[in-house]
């Protein structure tokens, strides 16, 4: 039979508003999934993101996914509210969305589910 010996350190706990499961630290917002915006112009999101409403009545949006490194398991949904121009998302550094360096849509109501591995960006949800 193995004995585990665990220490204080072994479950350091660094950030009051973040969930720990172990040493893994979970999102801030992980239990709401995260924060919903509605943004209408260009956007670079944040591991604390969750929910984009776009809106282009204005023109076309791009929003840029964050490095994904460290973010395996993060997901992000994205939906065109308004009927006008594109959605543009675009990643960081080489990481790819379904093996594309962009993926756009020009639908109102179009929504699309992101999920990542770490190390590239997979569309895992069409609406």
């Amino acid at each position: 039979m193995e004995v585990w010996h665990l220490s204080a350190n072994d479950f350091e706990v660094t950030k009051s508003d973040t969930l720990y499961i172990g040493n893994f630290e979970m999102y801030p917002n992980f239990l709401s999934g995260g924060l919903v915006k509605t943004i209408t112009a260009n956007y670079t999101a944040t591991a604390d993101d969750y929910m984009f409403l776009v809106d282009t009545t204005a023109g076309s949006v791009t929003l840029t996914f964050p490095n994904p490194t460290g973010l395996s398991g993060k997901t992000f949904i994205v939906k065109k509210i308004t009927s006008a121009h594109q959605v543009t998302i675009d990643t960081t550094g080489t990481a790819k969305i379904d093996g594309a360096d962009t993926h756009t849509t020009n639908s109102q109501w179009a929504a699309h589910t992101f999920s990542t591995n770490g190390t590239d960006y997979f569309i895992t949800g069409q609406h």
